[in-house]
Parts: C-alpha cells; sequence; structure tokens
C-alpha cells in the first residue's frame, strides 16, 4: 500500500524479473491500465528488474492513474412523427462548466435520429465524460419545441448533485464513476408550409385572345367560318380552333 504520498518502498529482492500489479485505485480514479509484451499481455502492470547492473541503484516506477469518467445518456422524446416531413435530427451540445483542476474545457455535439412510430424514444450510448459540472442544451430544430427536460441518475445518487433544468437546459455536477440521464421531450409546434394534398387543379381564369397582326392573311374562326382580326376564345372552351387560311 502506498503512503499519503502515494509511493511504495520495495527492498530486498532477489534477482529476476519483477511486475508491479496494481489492485485497487484510489477513490477517483481508474487502474494504470498498459501492455507490456505478447508474453506477458496482462494490463495494469509494470515490468521491472533486478540483477547485476540494477541492485546497487533505486529504480523509480512511475505509474499515473487517469481519473475515473462519468457517464452521460441523451435521450429524446417526441409526441408525434410525421414520416412525409423525413427523419427528425436533433443534435445536443455537452458542454463543461467547471472541473475539479479548472484548467481543462470540453464542448462536444451528439445527435440522434428518429424513426420509429411507436414510442418515439431513443437515446444515445453512454458517453464518457471527465468529472465536473456539465450543461447540455439542444439546438434549436424545424417544427419541433422543448417541452421539457429531465435529469436522473442513474446509479448513486450522490455522485450527480446540482441538478438544474431552468431554460430547459440541463445543468448538473458528476463526480467519477457517476451516471446521469439527460430527456428531453419535444412537441410539434407547427404544420404550416406542409400540406397532405396530392392532387392539384389549376385553373385559368377570364378569356383568351388572338390577335392578328399580318391582315394581309384572313385567320377564320373554325367554329363561325368567318374572317377576323381578333379572336375571343370562351375560357370554357379550349378545343376551339383558329386556322389561317
Amino acid at each position: 500500500t502506498t503512503d499519503n504520498n502515494g509511493k511504495l518502498l520495495i527492498e530486498n529482492l532477489d534477482w529476476g524479473e519483477y511486475f508491479l500489479v496494481e489492485e485497487t485505485a484510489p477513490d477517483g480514479y481508474s487502474k494504470y491500465d498498459t501492455t507490456l509484451s505478447a508474453v506477458t499481455p496482462t494490463a495494469n502492470q509494470v515490468q521491472f528488474s533486478v540483477g547485476r547492473n540494477t541492485c546497487d541503484n533505486i529504480q523509480e516506477l512511475i505509474c499515473t492513474d487517469e481519473i475515473a469518467p462519468a457517464k452521460l445518456k441523451i435521450q429524446k422524446e417526441i409526441d408525434e412523427y410525421v414520416p412525409a416531413w423525413g427523419v427528425p435530427t436533433f443534435i445536443f451540445k455537452i458542454k463543461k462548466l467547471s472541473t475539479p483542476d479548472s484548467k481543462t474545457t470540453y464542448e462536444r455535439y451528439v445527435s440522434l435520429q428518429l424513426t420509429n412510430t411507436n414510442m418515439l424514444t431513443d437515446a444515445t450510448d453512454w458517453i464518457d465524460i471527465e468529472p465536473g459540472q456539465y450543461e447540455v442544451t439542444e439546438l434549436n430544430v424545424s417544427r419541433y419545441t422543448i417541452e421539457s427536460c429531465t435529469i436522473t441518475p442513474s446509479n448513486d445518487t450522490e455522485t450527480v448533485t446540482g441538478i438544474s433544468n431552468a431554460g430547459k437546459k440541463a445543468v448538473f455536477t458528476v463526480k467519477a464513476n457517476g451516471e446521469v440521464t439527460v430527456a428531453f421531450k419535444n412537441v410539434v409546434e407547427y404544420y404550416d408550409k406542409f400540406s397532405h394534398n396530392d392532387l392539384k387543379v389549376n385553373n385559368f381564369h377570364g378569356n383568351k385572345y388572338l390577335e392578328v397582326l399580318n391582315k394581309s392573311v384572313p385567320v377564320v374562326d373554325n367554329s363561325t367560318g368567318k374572317a377576323l382580326e381578333k379572336a375571343e376564345i370562351d375560357k370554357k372552351d379550349f378545343t376551339a380552333y383558329l386556322i389561317g387560311a
């Protein structure tokens, strides 16, 4: 076991090859993970040797444990699915507001598509995020508006704190190994710019006229047999013929 400074002194080892294996990581950290060779492909091991050239020296082996990640899942629900509108796609922004070391920044976008017509729900896989305070927002999308936003810790509630959904944004603080699900529910905001009609009838209003520009060439109305300079065709009769003699 290491001391309060994370150090461990090992003495009086016989000559030979050794592996230093980390069995348990401190709270909030993941075990050091590495694969050294095909002969000993076990994770969480550091290899060293004691022999003629090393017995008089103190070997310093440094192992760095990563901060254990937290996990986030985003879920989407809509009240109505209209295939004629295409596949609705929703985009979410994950923004880190603060972290334990206050040095790193994080911003990520993920998307969800809903193609089913039953429960209309879908979810991302678990997304690994560093511990810290986050804000999850949904970007504006055509036709739908956000109705509600809920935040649910998935395991130990002590690992997810500072929950707020004010302004239909999800804000929370998650510790290492914490799991949180953020669910957005949307409803259809408007139906305009879209019609379910599949037949369109065009009507022509008024009369049509034919004006004879070259009056030396007689033009005869086939329905009356009379020559004319300007022909008027009733808007309901599109079968009239004008024949140039």
